[in-house]
């Protein structure tokens, strides 16, 4: 049997804020609400697009507090959205998308010290991955394994690690 190794396979996945993260979770709501033709109280579209706005460049004296106070707010506000979603939903589609508002569930519930973080809603296994390089100290990624030919360094096999994922679908 050839040797194994474990490595790092890059994904497209840009820094998670969790201000970004709360406003994915609005537009995934508002889209599966126009796809199932629920009316909403509010789809928070302009709003949550400023609040977005609001919460950049948090460090600066002056926008730290509006910052904060905006990242809280989407927080709610995506979290309203769910819970109306929820609400409205028919026992055929709450079906079809139980996996999407599970995800959106632990996107808005995370904790800071929570190990099991989902940094993208697009790829939520990926994980936080330490490169320890100047350029690039850290990246997020999947964590795969890698079987190669040792006499001809023919790539045989590649598959992601499955542990992961597992802990991310339960």
């Amino acid at each position: 049997m050839p040797p194994s190794d474990t490595t790092v396979q890059e994904n497209n996945t840009t820094f998670p804020t969790d201000a970004k993260l709360a406003k994915k979770v609005i537009d995934r709501c508002n889209a599966i609400a126009d796809k199932e033709s629920i009316l909403q109280r509010q789809s928070y579209r302009m709003t949550s697009r400023q609040l977005l706005r609001d919460t950049y460049n948090p460090s600066h004296p002056k926008r730290f507090k509006k910052a904060r106070e905006a990242q809280q707010k989407l927080r709610t506000l995506a979290g309203r959205q769910l819970q109306e979603l929820e609400r409205c939903l028919e026992r055929k589609a709450k079906k079809k998308y139980t996996e999407d508002l599970r995800l959106f569930n632990s996107v808005i519930q995370k904790i800071k010290s929570d190990k099991d973080k989902i940094y993208s809603l697009h790829k939520p296994f990926a994980c936080w991955v330490a490169k320890g390089k100047a350029h690039k100290p850290y990246e997020y990624s999947n964590k795969i394994r890698l079987m190669v030919d040792p006499k001809s360094l023919v790539v045989l096999a590649i598959e992601p690690i499955i542990s992961q994922m597992k802990q991310h679908s339960e």
